[in-house]
């Protein structure tokens, strides 16, 4: 990254300089010597910026090098380790193929009808009528029923 930024910004100025000095006087790129100035100063400041980050998190920078290569160690003492994405990816799947499958046949298994549900739920004895069934429950609302304080008794 340092010699990606470094170089950028010397051939930046190096092109500034350069059409500055042998660009005729109506060279469309005369109008970006100032352009290109600025845009190799900018990488020529991010050059100096990332070369004292290394510097000065060279201890950090080993450490995790150590760490790299103790996962490494460890990748080839245990190797099956790498079949555990594998087996998850397996689970994931049969897992959703299950949900599938249950929901299509749920979906495919019968058409409930709302009249025929009998409720035992004491919590919802307002929204009941005298045989169990669910009534109408805009007209419960309608007659002031409040169905947010439903609570089990």
């Amino acid at each position: 990254v340092f010699v990606l930024f470094a170089g950028g910004s010397f051939l930046l100025f190096w092109r500034a300089e350069h059409v500055a000095l042998n660009a005729a006087p109506d060279d469309p790129w005369r109008d970006y010597i100032t352009v290109m100035r600025i845009c190799g100063g900018v990488a020529a400041a991010a050059a100096v910026i990332f070369f004292l980050l290394v510097i000065f998190m060279w201890k950090r920078i080993m450490v995790a090098i150590e760490i790299l290569k103790l996962s490494a160690d460890v990748i080839t003492t245990t190797p099956t380790i790498v079949l555990m994405p594998v087996i998850s990816v397996f689970f994931i799947v049969a897992d959703v193929l299950y949900a599938l499958f249950i929901g299509i046949l749920l979906y495919s298994a019968v058409e409930v009808v709302p009249d025929q549900v009998t409720i035992n739920a004491p919590w919802l004895k307002p929204l009941l009528n005298s045989t169990g069934h669910i009534t109408n429950l805009e007209d419960l609302i309608n007659q002031g029923l409040d169905v947010t304080n439903i609570t089990n008794e």
